[in-house]
């Protein structure tokens, strides 16, 4: 049981992890208003090395988040 709960909180983490990545990718190509938009506007984003380091951030979190929930299903279909 407390194996189930650990998995729980570990998913509960990743959920957070995911939501938290897909709301900054939200800001960084959307919300004009945001410090994350600011930072890109006017650069080609794909050779921007200025603004790299906060793509892998948000790809860290994304990442993260979509193997912690892949590792939650893994647990309850082995």
């Amino acid at each position: 049981m407390d194996e189930l709960y650990r998995e729980l909180l570990w998913f509960l983490f990743s959920i957070i992890m995911l939501i938290l990545g897909l709301y900054l990718i939200y800001l960084k190509l959307y919300d004009k208003n945001s410090w994350l938009y600011k930072e890109s506007e006017g650069k080609n984003w794909l050779y921007d090395t200025d603004g790299m380091h906060t793509w892998g951030l948000i790809f860290l979190l994304v990442g993260s988040g979509i193997v912690g929930f892949i590792n939650f299903f893994r647990y309850f279909f082995d």
